[in-house]
């Protein structure tokens, strides 16, 4: 049996909208009948109520179970929201900002990769990638074992001056490794 992932990151809602992309979303979804959508962050692009909102009622019309993680324009622009209620909406919509998905065939473990003081970078915290090697050890055996979060570990080129790849990625990356991770999702690079 095949298990399909659709992976979904940085749609921006708020910013220069079209129904297109959308359209070919729920096309795309229609064909491929996946498991899991997982989205790694930046659906919103000020993180404001009524864009997260709306990304949760475009994504609940795909009709898929969805995993969803925070990027960095899912939090607050202003300030001191930026600081004192970093998540709070994205909780509200959203629920969790790590969330996981566990089936016979697939374990996805959702990281916040997000830091109100790392605009472009984010971080995840050594007891973070303790946490997700506990859930990737509850999988089933035979399970495909993923982790999602939003900053990249790895830019191109020409995108690598001001994005740079998540702090400590090297670190981060063996610890995924040692953890069981097969399949790293992130997004932030477009």
């Amino acid at each position: 049996m095949v298990t399909r992932i659709l992976h979904i990151s940085d749609l921006h809602l708020g910013r220069h909208e079209s129904p297109e992309p959308y359209a070919a979303l729920l096309d795309l979804r229609r064909r491929l009948d996946p498991e899991l959508i997982v989205v790694t962050g930046d659906l919103t692009h000020r993180g404001r109520r009524s864009e997260l909102e709306r990304a949760r009622t475009q994504l609940d019309a795909l009709e898929a179970p969805v995993l969803a993680v925070p990027g960095n324009h899912d939090i607050p622009y202003t300030l001191p929201a930026r600081f004192t209620t970093t998540f709070a909406e994205w909780e509200r919509v959203f629920d969790a900002t790590e969330p996981e998905y566990a089936s016979p065939d697939l374990a996805v473990a959702g990281l916040n990769s997000v830091r109100p003081w790392r605009q472009q970078q984010g971080a995840l915290e050594r007891a973070q990638l303790v946490g997700v090697a506990a859930k990737l050890e509850r999988a089933h055996d035979g399970a495909l074992r993923v982790v999602a979060f939003h900053h990249h570990l790895a830019a191109p080129p020409w995108r690598a001056r001001r994005k740079r790849p998540l702090h400590r990625r090297d670190e981060v990356l063996q610890q995924l490794a040692e953890a069981g991770t097969e399949l790293v999702l992130g997004g932030h690079v477009h």
